[in-house]
């Protein structure tokens, strides 16, 4: 399912099929959008890839992701000691530690909405959250579960 929705979403944004040629391919409509936990689609866009994220989840009205998918797929170096996580990326330098809602953004200290968490062995952070911090933009498409993240132009 996961799978399906990112090929999905990112059929649909790169213009790669037009639903009258594929309509096997557009998800079930419905008069209410589905605001429930679960997977959903998250799109990586980069000046020079687009990227299809096939584990992102809603969780209480969040993304979240692999951090370590998300941000190198915006073309971000990242490196891990311990329980901190450093991303470069455009000139920015992040550092997080998992479970702390307190980010370091070139130097100076900003407070995240929710931190990055620890499961399964993988971090995985709150889209929006640390996106923002990399000067990306975020939209998300309520009625397909679609979150799309871009950046650079």
């Amino acid at each position: 399912m996961r799978y399906l929705t990112a090929c999905l979403a990112l059929a649909c944004l790169a213009g790669a099929v037009a639903q009258e040629e594929a309509p096997w391919l557009s998800p079930p409509k419905s008069d209410d959008t589905d605001t429930g936990d679960g997977p959903c689609g998250l799109v990586l866009k980069a000046p020079q890839k687009v990227t299809a994220c096939g584990d992102a989840e809603l969780r209480e009205g969040r993304v979240f992701a692999p951090a370590r998918m998300v941000f190198e797929a915006l073309g971000a170096k990242v490196e891990w000691e311990e329980r901190t996580v450093r991303v470069r990326l455009a000139g920015r330098k992040v550092s997080a530690v998992i479970g702390s809602r307190r980010v370091w953004v070139n130097g100076s200290k900003v407070a995240l909405a929710q931190p990055l968490t620890l499961e399964d062995g993988r971090a995985w952070v709150a889209v929006r959250s640390l996106t923002g911090l990399l000067a990306a933009t975020v939209e998300w498409n309520a009625v397909d579960r679609v979150a799309v993240v871009q950046v650079g132009s």
